[in-house]
């Protein structure tokens, strides 16, 4: 009882706090948004073919897909000379169907199959990616639109910006695009693959995902706009495939949310950036709604600093990794967790990990910055 009159407690300064936070930061010139609310007040809907809201978003993921990716990945002989459109029509959809399953294979052989490297100055060739099994994240889009066009699906490439947990983002940040992904139209609506970040051979792919370093990320396979846009943030506003299009302003300031945090439908509530501007010994205050049988940890991990022979600071290559506070109450008869997380020592700025799952199994999903403003 006492620990919780504790948290009750904090909660009521946390909100005084947080209007002081707010004024800080108007005086630092930094914009306080509370981006999640912002998103899901302005916008109606994932878009459908004809532009339009959709009111009840299809899931996709059916058991079937599963045997879809069995067969896929026994497919390992083909000729060294294939072209997109026979590897697609002969291999890889010749048995299936539905669009979903074709689909499905096509990511999950691109995905699994094609391995990733850095970007490359030259022509693209699709036909090289196949026989060297080797593509960048531009080339790995180009080869996945022509295999949806072989089989009749209508796919669109997109260049945008990827945001990495734990960095610090401006709207200038989105002019330099890093990232390329694909947009599908099935069944009506639009929807996001992203066979480069699904890969198990992208080394970013270890700060979204947690799945098998043998398999692909299925997330990224035909992920709704409203979700993937809290880590994908196209250049043109009509491809973000949300109605209305949001202003980039507001997508570059929603947290970096993982797979994990829409799988266990997690809700982040009463977030504003100004949260993640701290002074001192102040704590930052997250606030998260989450199914019965979730659970939540979380810390803060931060570059660790040391003085050299003047005294003066510099980053020493280490890590330092400080447990946060996460505890799990009632409140209006849905569970929430109150995170409360520190910055360890002198360092200027860290990264609160919070880790989801159900009971015994948990893996990361929100990853948000946190900057001193001393």
């Amino acid at each position: 009882m006492q620990v919780r009159r504790d948290v009750n407690r904090s909660n009521s300064l946390s909100r005084n706090e947080r209007n002081e936070r707010a004024e800080r930061c108007q005086m630092l010139d930094i914009t306080v948004i509370n981006p999640i609310d912002e998103l899901m007040e302005q916008v109606e809907g994932d878009e459908s073919l004809d532009g339009l809201p959709i009111t009840e978003p299809t899931d996709f993921n059916i058991p079937s897909l599963a045997l879809v990716d069995k067969s896929t990945r026994f497919i390992s002989t083909i000729p060294p000379t294939i072209t997109p459109t026979a590897l697609a029509q002969s291999y890889l959809c010749r048995q299936y169907r539905s669009d979903v399953q074709r689909l499905r294979a096509i990511f999950t052989w691109v995905a699994e199959r094609i391995t990733w490297e850095e970007d490359f100055e030259g022509q693209i060739d699709t036909r090289r990616v196949i026989q060297t099994k080797r593509g960048c994240s531009e080339e790995i889009t180009v080869l996945v639109r022509d295999m949806c066009a072989a089989v009749g699906l209508h796919s669109e490439i997109v260049r945008g910006y990827l945001k990495a947990p734990g960095e610090i983002l401006d709207l200038d940040t989105i002019s330099q695009a890093n990232h390329w992904w694909n947009t599908v139209i099935v069944d009506g609506e639009w929807r996001i693959i992203d066979c480069s970040l699904a890969s198990p051979t992208n080394p970013k792919r270890g700060l979204y995902s947690s799945a098998s370093n043998s398999v692909a990320e299925t997330f990224y396979f035909l992920a709704r706009p409203l979700e993937i846009c809290y880590t994908h943030v196209p250049l043109l506003p009509e491809q973000q495939h949300i109605c209305p299009p949001v202003a980039h302003e507001i997508l570059m300031a929603l947290p970096c949310a993982c797979p994990p945090y829409f799988r266990h439908k997690v809700e982040l509530t009463d977030f504003d950036t100004s949260m993640l501007h701290l002074e001192n010994l102040e704590l930052g205050h997250l606030k998260m709604v989450v199914p019965e049988d979730v659970e939540c940890v979380a810390e803060v991990e931060a570059r660790a600093l040391a003085h050299d022979p003047e005294g003066d600071l510099f980053e020493s290559g280490d890590v330092i990794k400080k447990p946060a506070f996460a505890q799990a109450q009632w409140i209006g008869g849905r569970k929430t967790f109150i995170i409360k997380a520190l910055l360890p020592g002198d360092e200027g700025q860290g990264v609160l990990k919070i880790y989801a799952g159900k009971r015994g199994l948990m893996v990361s999903f929100h990853q948000p910055h946190f900057q001193n403003c001393d």
